[in-house]
């Protein structure tokens, strides 16, 4: 599934509408996406899990200027992120000059609302796969 986003999706309520997963299993792609700074310190996404059980997998890379990522997982109900999130991961901290940030193999719950945010820090800057 392509993770493009499309801005404003720095909030949970603007997030990038993806549609419903065809697959089980949800690989994400990214190819330079921005985020970071003052005006764009997180990314959201909101898709649909496939009517079966499955796995949520994504990897992002980034360099300078951002210098850390943080992923988080949600469950959406009656149009609202409910908390804690299923699943977090953050980059190293302090990391190298560019680092990868790895959230492998989260349960998805079959025909589920999910929403999914990643939040930077440093400068403005991209993440790809």
């Amino acid at each position: 599934m392509s993770f493009d986003g499309v801005s404003p999706n720095d909030t949970p309520d603007r997030a990038t509408p993806l549609g419903t997963s065809t697959t089980a299993d949800i690989t994400v792609w990214i190819t330079n996406n921005a985020i970071g700074g003052a005006d764009n310190a997180s990314n959201y996404f909101v898709f649909r899990s496939a009517p079966m059980s499955g796995t949520f997998i994504f990897r992002g890379c980034f360099a300078p200027p951002l210098t850390g990522m943080t992923a988080s997982l949600w469950k959406v109900k009656d149009a609202k992120q409910e908390l804690p999130p299923v699943a977090t991961q953050a980059s190293a901290p302090d990391g190298p000059k560019s680092a990868c940030l790895t959230f492998d193999q989260t349960v998805l719950e079959p025909g589920t609302v999910y929403l999914f945010g990643l939040t930077a820090t440093g400068g403005a800057g991209l993440y790809s796969l």
